[in-house]
């Protein structure tokens, strides 16, 4: 697993997380990224067209880029169904429906959560059927 973040951001530090949990070794993290700072526009080409799948599982985006970029380079995606993204995204991938809408306390702003369940069981079936992802791909490129 690929994780295109900081390895620590608002408190979390993924380094430490992925020792926590047994996963030391499966999960690749950029320890030199940091908020604000990403990665050559050639690079994030090269990591998109690296995986099988990108997944964005927001509880709210504002417009979703990532899920474009990912579709652009012909990347499915498996995200969530609610905010900006879902008027163009749909075809590249799978939508998860939220089960649930929370608001941050701060400003009571909307957030959407999803049904991990529904979420995993998305993930797998597209990892496990290739011709689906290659679908969602062209889908995503003539978008």
């Amino acid at each position: 697993m690929y994780l295109h973040t900081a390895p620590v951001d608002c408190g979390w530090d993924l380094i430490d997380l992925q020792e926590d949990f047994n996963l030391s070794g499966k999960v690749l993290i950029n320890p030199k990224l940091k908020i604000g700072v990403g990665v050559s526009e050639s690079t994030l080409s090269i990591i998109y067209n690296m995986i099988d799948i990108l997944t964005l599982p927001t509880r709210g985006e504002g417009f979703g880029l990532p899920i474009l970029e990912a579709m652009a380079c012909g990347t499915p995606i498996v995200a969530t169904n609610y905010s900006g993204h879902v008027e163009w995204a749909g075809s590249g991938g799978e939508l998860i429906e939220p089960i649930t809408f929370t608001a941050e306390p701060l400003t009571n702003i909307r957030r959407a959560i999803i049904d991990i369940d529904l979420y995993v069981t998305s993930l797998v079936d597209l990892l496990d059927d290739e011709e689906l992802r290659k679908k969602y791909g062209r889908n995503g490129v003539t978008s």
